[in-house]
């Protein structure tokens, strides 16, 4: 009976004895301490490959930092800004002057992929050029007016470094005032063009005004890890907002507005 006991009594233990010397004969390379750092005994390369997973050197925005979906920000820049004239004929004098005005807006950022955004703004901005028109008079004219831009976005870097952002894509323009329709004391430079005005003949010389207009948008941008951005912009119009006709002829002179901008952002993130 004593000696079927101690069989029974060793059959158990025996697991237990075996994982233990297991154990003690795991080769030191095999072992992590429980804070999951490497033993020293750890060759260098296995050791810097464990390194650079840990959590405060991996790319931050590939890894579990990545940026919200949906982020926000303002932005104040400068901006100067004149017209690209089209000319048919060479007869007519007309040039645009830069001159400085200034912009201020927000955007919402969406998150996409890694490395790419869409990004749109609402803008309230304020233009100001020096304008030579047909009978060689130079005027200031100023509009303001608000603007929606939609950017495809590239991003270069991360959010514990910083990020370069860089895209482009349409944006659409209203005028809200402007002192472009009545720059001459005339007070009659600006006239709708009618059948009649065409058939009779009254007018030699009109113009015809379009306060909105849309084109294409370009931005390049810092973004430090703390939010601040440096942003720089250009926007031209692709559809004229000022048509001048001569001798009834269509659209002798159309005029297209142009736009950099060079400013400050902050972003919300």
């Amino acid at each position: 009976m004593k000696k079927t006991l101690i069989l029974v009594l060793i059959l158990l233990f025996e697991p237990f004895r075996t994982a233990q010397s297991a154990s003690q004969n795991l080769s030191a390379h095999e072992v992590i301490d429980q804070q999951g750092e490497p033993c020293e005994a750890l060759p260098p390369s296995a050791a810097q490959v464990l390194a650079d997973w840990q959590p405060d050197n991996i790319d931050t925005l590939d890894m579990e930092k990545r940026p919200k979906i949906v982020t926000g920000g303002l932005f104040l820049t400068a901006n100067v800004s004149n017209y690209i004239v089209n000319k048919n004929e060479s007869t007519h004098r007309f040039s645009s002057n830069m001159k400085v005005g200034m912009d201020f807006g927000a955007f919402l950022d969406f998150y996409v992929v890694n490395h790419f955004a869409i990004q749109t703004q609402l803008i309230f901005t304020a233009e100001q050029n020096r304008f030579i028109d047909a009978n060689a008079q130079s005027n200031l004219l100023w509009s303001l007016g608000l603007e929606i831009p939609v950017y495809f976005l590239g991003r270069y870097g991360n959010s514990r470094k910083g990020w370069f952002d860089f895209g482009g894509g349409p944006f659409t323009h209203f005028t809200v005032a402007s002192n472009l329709g009545n720059y001459d004391n005339s007070g009659e430079i600006i006239e709708e063009k009618t059948e009649n005005s065409l058939i009779e003949q009254e007018l030699e010389s009109f113009y015809t005004l379009h306060t909105n207009h849309s084109g294409i948008a370009a931005t390049l941008g810092y973004e430090f890890p703390f939010g601040l951005q440096i942003l720089l912009g250009y926007r031209v119009s692709l559809s004229d907002i000022l048509s001048y006709y001569h001798n009834n002829e269509e659209a002798a002179v159309q005029i297209y507005p142009q736009r950099i901008t060079l400013g400050v952002g902050y972003h919300f993130r």
